[in-house]
C-alpha cells in the first residue's frame, strides 16, 4: 500500500470516529426538562449582536472576512468594524473641494459686502478666511460641520461684525439659517447654507491659537506611538453624536471635540500606567501583549474615563515633565492662574481637566459641566461592549442620516440644557466647592 500524500483532513477523523464508535440504532440520550428551560434561558440572556448588513460601511469589510465573521472573538469583530468604519469615513471626505469652495464664498462675501458690515475699503481688503478644527484636522465625521475663521484687522469689534454678518448673511439668502450665539464662551455665527453645509463661523485674534493647535495635532497625529488615535477618536465622536442629547456639544455641556482628540493621545501615551490600573500587567514585553485591537483599546478608553480615572483629584496633559502626564488639581488651577487665564476663586473639584498642550494652563473641558453624564455613557457602551456589542448594536447604523440641530431644534436643547446647568450649580453651591487657597 503507497503512503498517503497529504495529511489527514479533520472532517476525515470525524468521519472515521463516527464510523468506529457510534452505535446503531443511534444512542439518544433524554434531556431532563429543567435542563432545557435553563439552556432557553441562556440562550435568551446571551447577547445577539445585530447583523452588520444593517451599516453603511458593510461594504467596507471584505468578503472573505464576512464569510468567517461568526468566528471571531467580539473585540475582532469590533475591530474589523472599526477600520470599515474609517475607510467609509475617508470616502466621505471627498467632500475637500466643496469645503475649499465654501471657504472662498464666505470670504468673497465679506469683501464684498465690507460696506454693509460697517468696514472701509482698507479693512475689507485685510480680512482673510482660513478653516480650522476637526475639518483641517482630518478628523471630520460624515455629515460634520466647519469651522471657518474669520481674521479681523485692528480695530474691528468682534461681536458687533458677527452680529452684522450674520443678518447680512440671512438677509442675502446665501443661507438657509443664520443664528449668532452671542454668549458663548467663543462668540459663533451658525450657519445652514443653500447646499445644506453646515457652517460655524468665528473671529479670530493673535495669536492664532486655533491655527496653531490644528498643526501641534497633526503633528502628534503622525507620529507611530499614535497610529491608532484617528479611528478611535471618530469612533468615539460618533459614538457622543449618536446618543444625542448635545454630549458632543461644548455649548450644551458637553464633551468638545478637542477635548476627546487630548484625552485619546493621552490615553495611547500612558496605556501601559493605565492598562496597569484595570488589569494585572503581564509578565511577557507589553509589545506583544493581547490588548493590541482597535476593539480592546476603545473597551479599555471606556473603562478607564468612565470608571478608573480619579477626575477629582487629577487633571491629565501631554507634557513629559508629569509623570503619567496625571497633574494634581491645585497644581493645574496654578498653572492656569500664572498664564493670566480666567478661574474663579472658588472652583468645583468635580470639573473634569483636560490641559491643553499649547496655551499652558488652559482647560479643555471648562464648559464640560455634564461630565457625570458623559462617565455614565461611557460606562454604558464599556458594558455593552464586553457583553460582544457592535458599532451597529452601539447606535452608528444610520449615521449617514446625522445632520446637526435646526436651530429651533437647538434654542430647545439650549433651554432645556440651561435647566439642568441651573440645577448643577445650586447643587455645587452646596458643598461641593473647594475654596482654593
Amino acid at each position: 500500500m503507497f503512503p498517503r500524500r497529504f495529511p489527514i483532513t479533520r472532517c476525515e477523523i470525524h468521519r472515521i470516529w463516527r464510523r468506529k464508535y457510534t452505535l446503531d440504532p443511534p444512542f439518544i440520550v433524554s434531556v431532563p426538562s429543567h435542563q432545557l428551560e435553563e439552556q432557553e434561558k441562556h440562550k435568551t440572556d446571551t447577547f445577539q449582536p445585530a447583523p452588520i448588513s444593517q451599516a453603511p460601511w458593510h461594504a467596507n469589510i471584505k468578503p472573505s472576512r464576512l464569510a468567517r465573521w461568526s468566528s471571531y472573538l467580539p473585540h475582532e469583530r469590533l475591530h474589523a468594524e472599526i477600520v470599515a468604519f474609517l475607510n467609509w469615513a475617508r470616502q466621505d471626505r471627498r467632500r475637500r473641494s466643496q469645503l475649499t469652495r465654501t471657504v472662498e464664498t464666505i470670504e468673497g462675501f465679506i469683501k464684498y459686502n465690507a460696506r454693509g458690515l460697517r468696514l472701509t475699503k482698507e479693512q475689507g481688503a485685510a480680512i482673510s478666511v482660513e478653516l480650522y478644527g476637526s475639518a483641517a484636522m482630518n478628523l471630520q465625521l460624515p455629515g460634520g460641520d466647519f469651522d471657518i475663521g474669520v481674521h479681523l484687522p485692528p480695530g474691528v469689534d468682534r461681536n458687533r461684525f458677527l452680529s452684522r454678518l450674520s443678518t447680512l448673511l440671512r438677509l442675502t439668502h446665501l443661507a438657509q439659517q443664520s443664528y449668532f450665539v452671542k454668549n458663548a464662551k467663543v462668540p459663533v455665527i451658525d450657519l445652514l447654507l443653500r447646499d445644506g453645509t453646515h457652517v460655524d463661523i468665528t473671529a479670530l485674534s493673535e495669536p492664532n491659537y486655533p491655527a496653531m493647535i490644528t498643526k501641534k495635532v497633526t503633528e502628534l497625529l503622525a507620529k507611530e506611538e499614535y497610529r491608532a488615535a484617528k479611528p478611535l477618536i471618530l469612533v468615539l465622536k460618533a459614538l457622543l453624536k449618536a446618543k444625542g442629547k448635545g454630549l458632543n456639544l461644548p455649548k450644551a455641556g458637553g464633551l468638545g471635540g478637542y477635548a476627546l482628540v487630548v484625552m485619546v493621545l493621552w490615553f495611547l501615551k500612558n496605556h501601559r500606567m493605565v492598562y496597569s490600573s484595570i488589569y494585572p500587567l503581564p509578565s511577557i514585553p507589553f509589545s506583544v501583549t493581547r490588548r493590541q485591537t482597535l476593539g480592546e483599546l476603545l473597551s479599555d478608553f471606556l473603562c478607564y474615563f468612565g470608571s478608573v480615572f480619579p477626575y477629582v483629584e487629577y487633571a491629565i496633559s501631554l507634557e513629559d515633565e508629569y509623570r503619567n502626564g496625571l497633574v494634581s488639581k491645585d497644581k493645574a488651577v496654578e498653572i492656569s492662574r500664572s498664564n493670566n487665564i480666567d478661574i474663579p476663586e472658588v472652583y468645583d473639584l468635580h470639573k473634569f481637566f483636560v490641559m491643553c498642550p499649547v496655551i499652558a494652563g488652559n482647560n479643555l473641558t471648562y464648559s464640560t459641566w455634564r461630565i457625570d453624564t458623559v462617565r455614565k455613557f461611557f460606562r454604558d457602551v464599556h458594558e455593552q461592549i464586553e457583553k460582544g456589542a457592535g458599532l451597529v448594536d452601539l447606535g452608528l447604523a444610520k449615521v449617514e442620516e446625522w445632520g446637526k440641530p435646526q436651530v429651533k431644534e437647538q434654542l430647545e436643547l439650549e433651554a432645556e440644557i440651561g435647566e439642568k446647568k441651573a440645577a448643577v450649580d445650586e447643587r455645587s453651591e452646596s458643598g461641593h466647592l473647594k475654596k482654593d487657597t
